[in-house]
C-alpha cells in the first residue's frame, strides 16, 4: 500500500482526494485537513489545532500530536512529521499541498483567513524551514523507499531528494488508474 501525505499548501485545490482509492492508499493529513476530508492519519503540533480538532468531534482513526512523534524536532512542522511517520511503514510515499513557497510573498496554505490559521495578506517569512525539513526527512529515506512530490515548482533543489511531478500529469496518471 502506498501513502499519500496531504500537505495544506494551495496547490492541492487542484487534487480531488477522492481520487485516491482508500484500499490502494493510507492517507496522512495534518491540522485542518479534517475539516473537509477524513483522513487515515492526522497530525496536530499546535495546541490551538488540537483544541479545535478536539472540541469538533470528528473521528479520525489515528490522531498524532507531538508528544506521540519521537522524531519530532524543533522547527518542524506537520506535513515533515507526517512524512515520518509514514516513513515507518511505507516503501512509497506522495506529497500533495507541499508547495514549499509562495508566489506573491504571503502565507501559501489553503486555510489561511480560517480560525487557528494566518490572514491571507500575512507576509511570509518564506519556506527555507519547510524545504530543509523535508530534504533532511528524505535523505533519512534514502535507500528505504520512494518520496514522490505533486508540484508545479522545483525549490531549493529538492530533485536532489526526491522525485518531482507536475501537477496535471499526475491527476490524469490517478484518473487513468
Amino acid at each position: 500500500m502506498k501513502a499519500l501525505v496531504v500537505g495544506n499548501g494551495e496547490s492541492r485545490k487542484q487534487i480531488d482526494l477522492n481520487l485516491f482509492k482508500r484500499d490502494e492508499w493510507e492517507i496522512y493529513g495534518c491540522n485542518a485537513l479534517y475539516r473537509e476530508f477524513i483522513p487515515d492519519h492526522l497530525v496536530i503540533l499546535d495546541s490551538p489545532m488540537r483544541q479545535e480538532f478536539e472540541q469538533s468531534g470528528v473521528k479520525v482513526a489515528n490522531v498524532h500530536y507531538i508528544e506521540d512523534i519521537p522524531e519530532y524536532e524543533p522547527m518542524t512542522n506537520s506535513g515533515a512529521m507526517a512524512l515520518a511517520i509514514a516513513m515507518r511503514t511505507h516503501s512509497e510515499i506522495h506529497l500533495i499541498g507541499f508547495d514549499l513557497e509562495d508566489s506573491d510573498g504571503r502565507v501559501n496554505n489553503i486555510y489561511n483567513d480560517t480560525e487557528n490559521y494566518y490572514s491571507s495578506n500575512k507576509e511570509s517569512g518564506g519556506f527555507i524551514i519547510e524545504q530543509y525539513n523535508i530534504k533532511v526527512m528524505c535523505n533519512r529515506y534514502r535507500g528505504k523507499g520512494k518520496v514522490v512530490r505533486v508540484a508545479d515548482n522545483n525549490p531549493f533543489e529538492l530533485d536532489k531528494y526526491l522525485e518531482n511531478v507536475k501537477i496535471k500529469e499526475y491527476i490524469k496518471g490517478l484518473e487513468n488508474a
